[in-house]
């Protein structure tokens, strides 16, 4: 179980960052508040953090169970640019 929640953290803290430099570059510019671009931008992440982790999970779930931080990196990264093809 633990292995998900870290499957979900990294997942979750990379679409984060991503989606706060891309909704500053166009929001911010439009008038929006920077507390109104975190928000929206912790809401798209989270959810972008359940869809991909569950693609994984549905993918690699017997991989998944009890592997080290790095490996889970790996899994993360190969299921993430899975999940951009779509």
């Amino acid at each position: 179980m633990h292995s998900y929640i870290i499957l979900f953290a990294l997942i979750g803290g990379a679409t984060l960052l991503a989606s706060i430099t891309l909704f500053s570059i166009i929001l911010i510019p439009l008038g929006m508040s920077l507390k109104s671009v975190i928000i929206i931008s912790l809401i798209v992440s989270i959810l972008a953090a359940l869809i991909i982790s569950s693609k994984i999970i549905a993918n690699y779930g017997n991989k998944i169970k009890n592997k080290s931080l790095k490996q889970m990196i790996e899994i993360a990264k190969e299921g993430y640019h899975c999940s951009n093809s779509l």
